[in-house]
Parts: C-alpha cells; sequence; structure tokens
C-alpha cells in the first residue's frame, strides 16, 4: 500500500506539472501511469489528489505563498510548486495518513525531480503548514 501511495503521489506530481506545461489532462494520466506504473487503488489515490489540488488550487496557492517569505509561487520551480499544493492538500484536507508521511513523500519526489535544496524548502514548508493544522484555529485537529 505505502508504495502504490509513493507511486501515486508521483502520477500526481506528473500531472500537475504537465497541466502547468500546456498538456492535455488525458495525456498527462497516460505519461504518468506509464512512468510510475500506479494503477488500481494507486490510480484512485492519484486522481483523488489531483481532483482535491485543482479544486482548492487558489487556497493551497495563497497559504504557500504566505509561508514561502520571499519566494513568490511564480518563481519556484513548477516541480517545487506541485509538490507543495500536493503536500499541503494532503496535510490539510485529506488527513489518513500520518503528516510525517505526507511531509517525506513530497520531500522525496522533490529530490527525485527537482534537487537538494529544494527538497529542504518542501520540507521546511510543509512542516510550517503541519504546525497550522495543528494551531488553536484549527483546533488542534
Amino acid at each position: 500500500m505505502a508504495m502504490e501511495r509513493r507511486r501515486a503521489r508521483e502520477a500526481a506530481l506528473l500531472v500537475l506539472f504537465q497541466e502547468e506545461s500546456g498538456t492535455s489532462p488525458s495525456s498527462g494520466w497516460e505519461l504518468a501511469c506509464e512512468i510510475t506504473g500506479v494503477g488500481g487503488e494507486g490510480l484512485d489515490f492519484a486522481r483523488r489528489l489531483v481532483r482535491e489540488v485543482r479544486q482548492r488550487k487558489k487556497d493551497l496557492d495563497a497559504l504557500v505563498q504566505s509561508l514561502s517569505e520571499g519566494w513568490p509561487l511564480h518563481r519556484m520551480a513548477p516541480v517545487v510548486r506541485n509538490a507543495l499544493r500536493i503536500g499541503t492538500c494532503e496535510l490539510l484536507h485529506m488527513r489518513e495518513t500520518p503528516m510525517p508521511v505526507i511531509i517525506n513523500e513530497a520531500v522525496e519526489l522533490t529530490k527525485k525531480y527537482a534537487d537538494g535544496a529544494s527538497a529542504k524548502f518542501v520540507n521546511g514548508i510543509l512542516a510550517r503548514v503541519a504546525e497550522l493544522r495543528h494551531s488553536p484555529a484549527e483546533g488542534g485537529r
């Protein structure tokens, strides 16, 4: 199950990245599935992640922007931007996975498709999102 979720997150990242690059959604899914080998329940989870990120993109971007002092979203690499969207969405809206796992998965995807410095940046932003999730304003959930 864990490996399938990892492939699902990778597929979601690739689809969101390709959408920003102007690739059609169907072509994006076809390529993402071919690269990651995701299928079955993993593919369902990937589709859910992409759907949730698309629906909440404006709010996710606003939160990431507010936490990434001095780094406007448009200056972030598309892979980093989408890893942050996926991680933030999972942390705040898809709570079935433990927070450390969500953060680690986003960091590992960033290492794979970007670099170590970007992975540290993603780790820092998502750690702050996790703190917000536990704040009294969030009800400590």
